[in-house]
């Protein structure tokens, strides 16, 4: 709660809200998480500084969202576009990432002709059917295609898990 609450704007009042600690801890909370990671709130200030001047932010990929609202009157109104603009291009790069991923392995199980379907993205997650027979060739696809959907700075880290259900995954 506080980790993402503090990203995205929760104060020491609303962390004693949702907590059981007391107000001067969850602002001595804060206090601490930004000096413990100061380029969280570098990212905070540069991200909503960029789109109070343009009006808009990007994915890396260079999808736009327009938010008009970060200059905004109402405190309200302006605090939920800033809670947007620190938001979008983090779950935007991330929505940006699944879709490359998807297109990537679609065509790969295209071009194998694999009888393995891609069913449901959710958030972060592809669930596939997959045929006994093909189950370990498409683990391997998945974890060779997946972390390259899109070059970043950092790697990143795929997990498959198998089951009968979705419910079922291991």
């Amino acid at each position: 709660i506080m980790n993402f609450g503090v990203i995205y704007g929760l104060s020491a009042y609303g962390i004693s809200q949702q907590t059981d600690l007391p107000r001067d801890q969850g602002a001595k909370f804060i206090e601490g998480y930004f000096s413990r990671y100061p380029g969280i709130q570098e990212y905070l200030n540069n991200t909503k500084t960029l789109a109070k001047k343009q009006g808009y932010l990007e994915t890396i990929c260079g999808r736009r969202r327009y938010i008009p609202e970060v200059n905004a009157s109402n405190f309200q109104v302006r605090q939920a576009a800033e809670r947007m603009a620190v938001n979008m291009p983090i779950q935007g790069t991330a929505a940006d990432v699944i879709r490359l991923a998807m297109i990537h392995l679609d065509g790969e199980m295209v071009q194998r002709r694999l009888r393995s379907r891609m069913l449901i993205q959710a958030h972060d997650e592809l669930i596939f059917e997959v045929p006994m027979e093909e189950m370990e060739e498409m683990h391997n696809l998945v974890k060779d295609i997946m972390p390259r959907a899109l070059e970043l700075a950092v790697p990143l880290k795929v997990d498959v898990k198998t089951g009968v259900t979705w419910g079922d995954l291991e």
